[in-house]
């Protein structure tokens, strides 16, 4: 037989060449996300974009449609129906953040001397036991630690403006983000059929599967959170403004935005809300109402809202989230808050993969040979 010529050799990778090259290609990917951050919002936004609505366009091409019409027709009547909701929704907005911000100063210092008060005679009763020291100590580490708290919210609100917020990124998300979204969306079925041609022949029914399933997970916590969040949105904007609350539209909006995050949105909703309401009326009464509409809402929110809409298998947990969210927001400021709870979904996927073929392992079972 004739010998095989060099070129038809092929040479294999050792289990360790695979993993250093996947391992290098991990930390080139996020030090290049790191590297361009400043520009890549509006692509993160309009590929999330895609990914929320591909379903629809997917629905309309069953029915026949073009997949450029159909991607037309999804992407218009989204824009159209956010262009209504600015135009409505705005003007009163605005001009309760610019009466809130204004009034902000004057309901700090309201609270700061509510709470000097009872906080002065706590700190008279330590001193009365004889225990000076621990008072002064304690007093000293409250003071550092608000000083600290202030500090990184400061550098948070700040990074967050510099990074996403300003005018110049605002510019490119309002005229990048739907050019991104049509292109991804338009060729979704395409991308994929090409990814799927990349995977490893000998993998490829597992990789699918794992993808597969982070598409159910992601799918499952995104869409259905997303309604859960515009549900607590206009539940808290219409509860708020019938019980009277100053800058109710403007809370209840935010509550709803922020209950993406687990307990973020509902403890700053119910703060604000308690807040305004006490140096609104100075009546407990009426804090009481605030916060019975807050709770309310977390008992439909728990118990039928959550189970219903998102579902009990999505398999993140409302920590991981919560830690995915503020971990990207550090490393990559507003692209981070974006990518993080889709790179939390894929995590929790491969950990559960991982363990499950950990016990199924020799080592797990301690089935290896004797000697």
């Amino acid at each position: 037989m004739p010998a095989k010529s060099s070129s038809q050799t092929k040479t294999r990778l050792p289990w360790w060449g695979v993993a250093a090259f996947w391992i290098g290609l991990a930390l080139a990917v996020i030090w290049l996300l790191g590297a361009l951050k400043s520009i890549l919002l509006p692509f993160v936004a309009g590929t999330l974009l895609a990914y929320l609505l591909d379903p629809w366009v997917d629905h309309l091409e069953k029915r026949r449609w073009r997949r450029s019409s159909a991607t037309a027709v999804v992407l218009g009547g989204v824009f159209t129906l956010f262009v209504l909701a600015m135009v409505l929704i705005l003007p009163p907005l605005v001009e309760q953040l610019g009466n809130f911000v204004a009034a902000l100063p004057e309901m700090v210092d309201k609270i700061r001397q509510l709470m000097d008060e009872p906080l002065q005679q706590a700190m008279d009763k330590i001193r009365a036991t004889g225990y000076v020291g621990v008072s002064k100590q304690l007093g000293t580490a409250i003071s550092s630690q608000g000083t600290k708290i202030a500090a990184v919210m400061t550098e948070m609100v700040g990074g967050l403006w510099h990074s996403g917020l300003a005018f110049l990124n605002i510019l490119s998300l309002l005229l990048i983000t739907p050019l991104v979204a049509f292109y991804f969306l338009r060729d979704w079925d395409v991308m994929k059929a090409k990814l799927d041609e990349l995977l490893p022949r000998r993998h490829a029914d597992t990789v699918r599967r794992l993808m597969h399933e982070s598409d159910y997970v992601l799918s499952g916590f995104i869409r259905g959170q997303m309604n859960v969040c515009l549900i607590l949105g206009v539940y808290y904007a219409l509860a708020l403004t019938i019980a009277g609350l100053p800058y109710a539209l403007l809370i209840g909006l935010v509550a709803g935005f922020l209950a993406f995050i687990p307990y973020i949105g509902t403890a700053t909703g119910l703060l604000t809300g308690m807040a305004v309401a006490w140096f609104h009326a100075h009546n407990w009464q009426y804090v009481a109402v605030v916060a019975c509409i807050f709770g309310a809402a977390q008992l439909v929110e728990g118990n039928f809202l959550t189970p219903r809409i998102v579902g009990e298998k999505v398999g993140l947990h409302p920590v991981w989230v919560m830690f995915g969210m503020l971990a990207g927001g550090a490393l990559l400021g507003l692209v981070g808050v974006l990518i993080a709870v889709p790179t939390a979904a894929v995590i929790g996927v491969l950990v559960r993969f991982a363990i499950a073929q950990y016990k199924q392992s020799q080592l797990y079972l301690g089935e290896g040979r004797r000697g």
